[in-house]
C-alpha cells in the first residue's frame, strides 16, 4: 500500500497541488473551464498549511486503520486495494469523518452537495496528480513503512476481494453473532480478514438487511430513501459467507452447552459468540401507559409506524431533548406536524453541550417552529377511544397532541444474558479484547461496558464509531487475533437545520471534576453567526471540545485527545481559525505526518 508524504523542508506553499487536484476531479479536466465556467467546482483533496514563512502540503496518509471509515454512518467510506475511497452517492454530510480524521484531510462541500471530499490518491492512476505536478518534488508517493501493511478491508464495494489468510480446517470454528448493526458488521469484517471459511451466523429480531440506525430520522423526513438506508451492499452476507437469521429473536443462551436458543426453540451451536444486541429505549413511568400507545424511535419499523401516523397527526409531544428526541422533532416538523419537545433537564443536549452551546442549538430549533419545554416531563397521558388527546405535564400544564414519542435514550439490551454467569453492570462488562467474564463469549456496541480512555473506568458509550471499533476488536480476537481496544472516546457529530456541531470527550468538566482541576478556553467572538468553540484541558492535555458552526479540522483535536498530547507549546493556537498541523512543534509534526517518533 502506498501513501502520499510531504517533505516540508522543500514545500514552498505554491498551491499548485491544490489547483491540479481540483482540475483532476472536475468534469471537464480543463483548467480554464474549471475556474471560469464550472459552477460546482470540486474541492481540493490536498491542502496547503501556511503560517508565517512556513508552508507544507497536508497529505492524505490513508491510515491502515482509518478512523474515518469506522465513523462513517452510511458506509460511504471504504477501502479498496488499501486505499480509502469515498462513495459520493452514499454520503449524507454527517461530518463524522471530519471529526475523526487526525490529519484534517477531509473537507465538506457546503456550496454544492452535502458530501465529504476525501483524497482518493487519484485512484486508478500510477502516480497522484499532486505528486506529478509539484514543482519542488515536495510531495512523494511511497510505500507504507515495513511492518505497517496490515489493514482490515471494508467490504461494501463489489471490487474488494478478501485477503489471503489461514483457516484451521482440522479444528473448525462456528461463529455466532446476536445482533445485526454496526458492531456485528465490524466483527464480520474482522473475522473474514483472519478466517475465510468457517461459518458465521447472524441472528437478529429485525427483518432488515443491516442498516444505519442514525439514518432513521432522515428516512422519516424523506431526506433519504429506503434504498440508501443500508450500511453494506445487498450481497454483503453472501460475499462474507454469512448465514443471516433475520426477523427471529434470540431468547436465551445455554452457556454450558454453548448454544443460542431462538424464540421458536431452534438451537444454534457456537464456538465463539458475540453479543451485539445494542440498546433498547428507556420509557419512564407515566400514568396512561397501559391505555394508550406511545412510540419510541430507534428502529426502522418504528419509523414506518410514525410516518403513517404523521400523515393525519396535527400535534406531537416528544419526550427527550437529546440527539434522538431533537432529530425526530426536526423530522416531524418538516412533515408539517406541530412539535413540542419536553426535556427534564434545564436545557436541551445537556449531556453533550454546555450552556452556551445548548442555547445556540435551542435558538436554531425554535426559530424553525419547534417548541421546547425544559425542566418538565409528562405526568399523564389522556385520551378517548384508545386515541391520545393530550398530556399533562409535571407542573400541571396541559398539552393537546395526537401522538407521543419517547426519545429519552437507550439502555443496554442485556435480556439475552439473564440467568447466565456473564458479568453485567449497566452493560455487559468486557475487557480490552471485548471478552466477557465467560470464556468464548464477547460483547460489543451499545450493550457493552468497556474502558473509557478519559474517565479511566468502564462505561457504556452508545455511539456508532465506538460500536464498529468494538465489533472489529471482538471479531479479530474471536478468530485468533491479538488486537486490544484502546478505550472509548465519546464523539458526536450532527446538524440541526443546516448548523453542524461536534461534541468530543468531556464537555461538562465541572461534573466530572468538581475540584476544578481543569481549564476551559472558549471563543465567543462570532456567536452572531452561530460559531462557538470550546476546548477543555486537564494537566495541559485536551479532554473535551465543543465546535459549533466551524467544524473543519475537528479531527486534529480528536487526535490530540486520543494521543494525550501535552499542548502547552501551542495552547494559545487551539482556537485559531487556521489551527492545523502547522501549529504543532516540528518534532510533533513529523511524528504525526510521517510516523516518526
Amino acid at each position: 500500500m502506498k501513501r502520499v508524504y510531504v517533505n516540508e523542508e522543500v514545500c514552498i506553499g505554491c498551491r499548485l497541488c491544490e489547483i491540479h487536484c481540483v482540475v483532476q476531479h472536475s468534469k471537464s479536466k480543463k483548467i480554464i473551464k474549471v475556474f471560469k465556467e464550472e459552477i460546482r467546482r470540486p474541492l481540493a483533496r490536498v491542502l496547503v498549511e501556511e503560517k508565517g514563512p512556513i508552508s507544507f502540503a497536508l497529505q492524505c496518509r490513508h491510515c491502515n486503520d482509518a478512523p474515518c471509515i469506522q465513523a462513517c454512518i452510511t458506509g460511504a467510506l471504504y477501502k479498496n486495494n488499501g486505499f480509502v475511497l469515498h462513495n459520493k452517492e452514499k454520503c449524507i454530510g454527517c461530518w463524522t469523518c471530519i471529526m475523526t480524521c487526525p490529519f484534517g484531510a477531509i473537507k465538506r462541500d457546503e456550496v454544492a452537495e452535502k458530501v465529504a471530499s476525501k483524497c482518493d490518491l487519484c485512484f486508478g492512476e500510477e502516480v497522484p496528480i499532486c505528486v506529478r505536478k509539484c514543482p519542488n518534488e515536495a510531495l512523494v508517493y511511497e510505500n507504507v513503512p515495513t511492518g505497517q501493511e496490515k489493514s482490515i478491508p471494508i467490504l461494501n464495494n463489489p471490487n474488494v476481494s478478501l485477503p489471503g489468510g489461514e483457516t484451521d480446517q482440522e479444528n473448525p470454528i462456528s461463529y455466532v453473532i446476536i445482533g445485526n448493526s454496526v458492531a456485528a458488521i465490524g466483527a464480520i469484517e474482522a473475522i473474514r480478514t483472519n478466517d475465510q471459511e468457517n461459518p458465521i451466523t447472524v441472528v437478529s429480531d429485525e427483518p432488515h438487511h443491516t442498516y444505519s440506525r442514525p439514518l432513521i430520522s432522515m428516512l422519516l423526513s424523506g431526506k433519504v430513501t429506503e434504498d440508501r438506508m443500508y450500511y453494506r451492499d445487498a450481497d454483503f452476507y453472501e460475499k462474507n459467507k454469512v448465514t443471516p437469521i433475520l426477523g427471529k429473536k434470540a431468547k436465551s443462551i445455554n452457556v454450558e452447552d454453548k448454544v443460542v436458543i431462538l424464540e421458536d426453540e431452534q438451537k444454534i451451536p457456537y464456538d465463539k459468540l458475540l453479543i451485539a444486541t445494542g440498546g433498547k429505549p428507556f420509557v419512564p413511568p407515566m400514568k396512561g401507559l397501559d391505555k394508550y400507545e406511545i412510540l419510541t424511535f430507534t428502529k426502522w419499523d418504528e419509523v414506518k409506524k410514525i410516518k403513517v401516523m404523521a400523515k393525519s397527526a396535527k400535534r406531537a409531544v416528544v419526550v427527550g431533548g437529546g440527539f434522538i428526541g431533537l432529530k425526530v422533532a426536526e423530522s416531524l416538523n418538516e412533515l408539517g406536524v406541530k412539535v413540542v419537545v419536553v426535556e427534564l433537564l434545564d436545557r436541551i443536549l445537556g449531556l453533550v453541550l454546555d450552556n452556551i452551546g445548548s442555547k445556540i442549538i435551542h435558538d436554531r430549533i425554535t426559530k424553525a417552529g419547534i417548541e421546547i419545554v425544559t425542566e418538565n416531563t409528562i405526568q399523564e397521558i389522556v385520551g378517548s377511544d384508545s386515541k391520545i388527546t393530550h398530556v399533562i405535564l409535571k407542573d400541571g400544564q396541559k398539552m393537546d397532541c395526537d401522538m407521543v414519542i419517547v426519545a429519552i435514550g437507550v439502555r443496554s439490551n442485556i435480556e439475552i444474558i439473564e440467568n447466565t454467569p456473564v458479568e453485567v453492570n449497566r452493560g455487559i462488562v468486557v475487557n480490552n479484547k471485548m471478552e466477557t467474564s465467560v470464556s468464548d463469549i464477547y460483547a460489543a456496541g451499545d450493550v457493552a461496558e468497556a474502558y473509557d480512555m478519559l474517565y479511566e473506568s468502564k462505561r457504556t458509550t452508545p455511539i456508532l464509531p465506538s460500536a464498529y471499533a468494538q465489533g472489529k476488536i471482538a471479531g479479530d480476537n474471536m478468530s485468533k487475533g491479538t488486537s486490544e481496544f484502546p478505550g472509548d472516546l465519546p464523539m458526536n457529530s450532527i446538524e440541526f437545520y443546516g448548523l453542524p456541531f461536534m461534541s468530543i470527550g468531556i464537555v461538562n468538566p465541572e461534573i466530572a471534576f468538581p475540584d476544578d482541576s481543569f481549564e476551559a478556553i472558549t471563543d465567543t467572538s462570532n456567536l452572531k453567526n452561530n460559531v462557538y468553540k470550546k476546548i477543555i484541558l486537564k494537566d495541559n492535555r485536551i479532554i473535551g471540545a465543543i465546535l459549533i458552526g466551524a467544524i473543519d479540522r475537528a479531527g486534529i483535536i480528536t487526535g490530540l485527545i486520543k494521543d494525550k498530547v501535552n499542548v502547552t507549546p501551542f495552547k494559545e493556537n487551539l482556537l485559531d481559525d487556521d489551527f492545523g498541523l502547522i501549529s504543532f512543534p516540528k518534532e510533533l509534526r513529523k511524528e504525526k505526518l510521517l510516523g516518526v517518533v
